[in-house]
């Protein structure tokens, strides 16, 4: 086989032929480059890392137990949703990240209705459009495990705001969202932007491993002993940091409007910044014990 072009390379030769095809797809190799740099060593990659080790170990575990057998391709899904949002993170598809972590998000729900109600998942395998869609649309499944108790569903006061957050992103809306910012040549809306795909991953990973894990307890028939497929300590830290990076920017969005309620004026950057710390300090207690 001939040795092929460097990618870069092509994507030269591309630009002087081709110049709106080759424009984004430039922007795109850019935009990885620069975040791929500044991410490489960093908690953010070791944390993404153990999670592809657990889920890669989750694959084999549930293709082993005969009762979940069927339900592996579900786990394979999700790493392939995980390797999605990466790729689309670090060369500015935020929108694509959003929609691969949505997928997350409707699995995580089906495999934790089938931990409450291991009759469904024989039941989902086989079902046809009309019950994938009723039965076991997001709406349903969420009613489901409210009723089941399970949290967060089941928790008072609970609305599916993340969910919704996605959906809003994914359709068309007049709302221009940050979550809904589709090419690299968008600009980022604020400094933070960048990592909003790894919040994201990170969100998501950590509520998708609890629901793998509730399920595959139950398939093995709840043994007296529990233990971890495989070392989760690295995610934890960057689930844990990105917990608090995610409480910064919800602060920074939401604070002036808060404070302009609360104080009937305008907030100053100084009040503004002691809002954000606040809202750390509340939110994400061991914040400040670095």
């Amino acid at each position: 086989m001939p040795d092929l072009p460097a990618y870069q390379d092509s994507l030269s030769a591309l630009a002087e032929s081709r110049l709106l095809i080759a424009r984004p797809l430039l922007a795109a190799d850019e935009r990885r480059v620069q975040r791929l740099a500044g991410y490489i060593d960093g908690m953010r990659f070791k944390g993404l890392e153990q999670l592809y080790t657990y889920l890669d170990a989750a694959i084999e575990s549930y293709s082993s137990i005969p009762k979940l057998a069927d339900l592996a391709f579900l786990v394979r899904r999700v790493r392939a949703d995980f390797e999605t949002a990466l790729e689309a993170t670090l060369s500015g598809y935020q929108g694509v990240a959003s929609d691969a972590m949505r997928d997350v998000m409707e699995i995580e729900g089906l495999l934790l209705d089938f931990a409450a109600h291991p009759a469904n998942a024989k039941e989902w395998l086989r079902a046809d459009r009309k019950m994938l869609v009723g039965k076991y649309g997001p709406g349903a499944v969420r009613d489901r495990l409210k009723a089941a108790g399970i949290a967060p569903y089941a928790n008072e006061g609970f609305e599916p705001i993340d969910y919704w957050g996605h959906s809003q992103a994914l359709h068309v809306t007049p709302h221009r969202m940050g979550l809904s910012e589709r090419g690299p040549e968008a600009d980022d809306m604020f400094p933070l932007f960048a990592d909003l795909g790894f919040i994201e991953m990170f969100e998501h990973g950590h509520r998708i491993l609890w629901a793998i894990e509730m399920l595959r307890v139950i398939g093995l028939g709840l043994p007296e002993e529990y233990t971890p497929l495989t070392p989760r300590d690295a995610f934890d830290a960057a689930y844990e940091r990105t917990h608090e990076m995610q409480v910064i920017v919800i602060a920074f969005i939401e604070g002036p409007q808060v404070l302009l309620e609360r104080l009937n004026r305008e907030p100053t950057a100084s009040e503004i910044l002691n809002y954000v710390r606040d809202e750390l300090k509340r939110l994400s207690p061991r914040a400040g014990e670095e």
